[in-house]
């Protein structure tokens, strides 16, 4: 990348993927979470696993949404000062990509995962800019 419009692509992007993740730490409490219960409820499993389980969920849910949140702000220090915080934007895209390419295998190859796979994609996108300690 060089140039202006491409650090303002790869900000958009950015804040593209930092949207999704919100939207998929939503998606994931509110919309996957009555289903897998109501599956666990169906199996007789016990309730204090299943509250267990829920707090583990929520837990996944939140941690989504405010990995996403991180982004989207990296995403507008970008868009303000041309610079992100290359480590932190590293340790988001590293941990969807092993994430999603881990759950891929384990799950028998559900292409699922591969959004997983492909959000990280996009929160590397943004290590294209310059660190914000490098100097100018």
């Amino acid at each position: 990348m060089s140039g202006v419009s491409d650090k303002r692509a790869a900000a958009i992007i950015g804040l593209v993927a930092g949207c999704f993740m919100i939207a998929s730490g939503f998606t994931h409490g509110f919309g996957g979470w009555p289903t897998l219960k109501a599956t666990l409820e169906v199996q007789q499993v016990e309730t204090p696993f299943i509250e267990s389980l829920y707090v583990g969920w929520w837990f996944g849910s939140f941690a989504m949404a405010a990995l996403g949140s991180i982004i989207i702000a990296q995403s507008i220090g970008a868009l303000r000062r041309g610079r992100v915080s290359r480590p932190t934007i590293a340790i988001v895209a590293v941990m969807y990509l092993a994430c999603g390419v881990w759950a891929f295998v384990v799950r028998h190859m559900n292409p699922f995962f591969l959004l997983f796979i492909a959000t990280g994609l996009l929160v590397a996108c943004l290590l294209r800019l310059p660190d914000e300690g490098s100097p100018e």
